[in-house]
């Protein structure tokens, strides 16, 4: 019997300790001095780019919670009691800076964007990182566009920022900072959170 009581210990503390959900803060934000000209900041804003990127990999991220179980007839069964979900957090992302971008449809330079991130809770900040993402745009770069390149940067850093978002633990892999500036606007998309909206 030991053994199932321990093991119902355990199940009981996993339920306990299920991880917050984690909502996008939009818009993001440009860091101070941070700027992009001509079509890059007409046809894909960078706040914009990585909202849209961001949004969707912490909704994979954020499994679903309260999820009732089927029976063989298709009928719900009983929902076992739970603990109360926690409290949700917020992701925060700054753009810190842009590279590869002054040559507007130069697809031969590679492009890459820094962001900082920032998890807080009810305020108040529980952990930050910085990371930088670049793409090449592959074998077929020269008939790529440069927000097609930079596009490639944001989904590797959506990624990346959401498994960190979703997991303490996560270790951030290191590329080097780029030294280019970047501009743009961003759009409140699904699972995001408005800033201000007790964020900060």
């Amino acid at each position: 019997m030991k053994p199932l009581i321990l093991i119902g210990l355990l199940a009981c503390s996993a339920s306990l300790s299920a991880a917050p959900k984690v909502l996008l803060e939009t818009p993001v934000t440009l860091e101070p001095g941070v700027a992009v000209t001509g079509k890059v900041a007409q046809d894909c804003p960078l706040e914009d780019l990585l909202a849209r990127k961001v949004g969707p990999a912490l909704n994979a991220v954020n499994k679903p919670h309260g999820k009732q179980k089927k029976s063989r007839k298709g009928e719900a069964a009983d929902a076992k009691p739970k603990a109360a979900e926690p409290a949700p957090q917020v992701l925060r992302l700054h753009i810190t800076g842009v590279e590869g971008i002054d040559g507007e449809e130069d697809s031969k330079t590679p492009k890459s964007i820094s962001v900082l991130a920032e998890i807080l809770e009810k305020g108040k900040l529980l952990r930050k990182t910085e990371l930088s993402r670049s793409n090449t745009g592959g074998f077929l770069s020269r008939f790529k566009s440069t927000c097609s390149v930079l596009e490639g940067a944001a989904g590797a850093i959506a990624k990346e920022v959401a498994e960190w978002a979703g997991d303490p633990s996560y270790q951030v892999g290191e590329e080097s900072s780029p030294k280019g500036k970047g501009k743009g606007k961003g759009k409140p998309i699904e699972n995001t959170i408005p800033a201000g909206n007790g964020a900060r």
